[in-house]
């Protein structure tokens, strides 16, 4: 299609919950923790996701801010989308 805008492809990280293979069925080895959400978060990375949401998490105390700058220098391309509920901060 000539003239149409570029696609974007986003994914999210588990920051403010955790993940589920299947809905509703917790699993801990998917709890959201650091290692967890930079395994996801690399992964979107190297499989040429164009950003990440990265929520705020405040009830399972993984900060927003602190995840963000943490896991960026392990990255190549991908954009870091930075949500932050101002509550919170």
């Amino acid at each position: 299609m000539s003239g149409s805008a570029p696609v974007e492809v986003a994914w999210f990280a588990a920051l403010c919950d955790d993940d589920y293979e299947f809905l509703g069925v917790a699993d801990p080895a998917l709890a959201s923790s650091w290692e967890h959400c930079r395994d996801i978060t690399l992964a979107a990375d190297r499989h040429g996701f164009d950003n990440i949401l990265l929520p705020s998490g405040y009830t399972l105390g993984i900060d927003s801010t602190a995840f963000a700058a943490a896991v960026a220098p392990h990255t190549s391309q991908i954009q870091l989308l930075l949500a932050v509920r101002m509550g919170e901060m």
